[in-house]
Formats: C-alpha cells, sequence, structure tokens
C-alpha cells in the first residue's frame, strides 16, 4: 500500500487516539478527585457546625450556671442530626449530656420550691452533679469528635508532581 503521507505522520496519528484516551481518563480521575474532597469539606463542615451549635449552648449555661427550657430546646435543636452524621458512642455521649441538662434544670426548679433544708441540700447536690457532667463537655466531646473531623487526604503540594494528576506524563511532554 503506497500512501502519499509520510511515515512519521501515519505513526503519529496511530498514537493520537490513545494518547488523548489517556488525557480523558487522567482528567475524569482528577474530577472524580475533586469531587470526592469536596464530599469530605462538606462533611466536615455540617460536623463542625453541630459542634459549633452545641458548644454555644454548653458556653451559655456554663455562664449563666442555670438550664432554662430556651437552653434545652437549644440543644435539642443543635443535636437534632447527630445520628445521621457521627457514630453511636457520640450519640450516647449527647445523651448523657441531654440528661444531665435536664437534671440540672429539675434540680434548679427544686432549689427554689423546696419547702425543707434537706431537701433544697439534696437539690443542690444533684445540681452540682449535673454541672460537673455538663462542665465535662470540653474535655470529652473533642475526644470523641475528633475521629470525625480529620481531613484524612494530603492536600497537593504545589511545588512535587507526585500528587499531580499528570504526574504520569512524561517532563518532556507536559505543557509549560
Amino acid at each position: 500500500m503506497n500512501s502519499s503521507v509520510p511515515i512519521w505522520i501515519q505513526v503519529l496519528q496511530a498514537l493520537l487516539t490513545p494518547i488523548i484516551a489517556a488525557l480523558a481518563v487522567a482528567i475524569a480521575y482528577g474530577q472524580w478527585r475533586t469531587g470526592r474532597q469536596q464530599v469530605v469539606l462538606e462533611l466536615f463542615e455540617r460536623r463542625m457546625a453541630i459542634y459549633d451549635g452545641i458548644r454555644e449552648v454548653i458556653g451559655k449555661i456554663i455562664r449563666s450556671g442555670s438550664v432554662t427550657d430556651d437552653d434545652q430546646n437549644a440543644y435539642n435543636r443543635a443535636i437534632d442530626r447527630v445520628d445521621i452524621l457521627f457514630g453511636s458512642e457520640v450519640t450516647a455521649y449527647l445523651s448523657v449530656l441531654r440528661t444531665a441538662l435536664t437534671a440540672h434544670h429539675l434540680a434548679e426548679l427544686l432549689v427554689e420550691r423546696s419547702p425543707s433544708q434537706k431537701a433544697r441540700e439534696n437539690s443542690v447536690n444533684r445540681q452540682t452533679k449535673a454541672f460537673e457532667t455538663i462542665q465535662g463537655f470540653y474535655t470529652e466531646f473533642p475526644k470523641l469528635m475528633s475521629r470525625y473531623v480529620q481531613m484524612h487526604q494530603r492536600v497537593p503540594d504545589k511545588l512535587s508532581n507526585k500528587y499531580h494528576a499528570f504526574s504520569w506524563i512524561p517532563k518532556w511532554l507536559r505543557l509549560k
């Protein structure tokens, strides 16, 4: 078969299709990785929003030393989606914290309404115990939450081609 096209052009034409396919695969991989990182970031942001909401409620309670109905409602709103975004150990801890909030609030009411000194002392003791549990939020919850807010993927270093999507292409063939 005699062709008027030089052999080097024929070779280039034959290699062009696999090169374009390889570039398409590299671009698809880069898009998949970007999408995955975006999902991880969105999950991180949702978890941190829950943490911030709970911390805000607990901070208000610690500053005032009192648990109101509004505080309990705000706490319940803050933990509304915890079971979806966190594991059972976080849900269990926040349930214990909810119980402590309720116990503190109830003990507060009983201190005000108790007719006898002994009943008031018992209520104050229960209130103190519940308050200690509430204060423990700042040490216990970050430990429980730490595994849920870590970014497990390394951020690509701009100076290194190790994580570059096109690192498999020879340097002499890359566009500058």
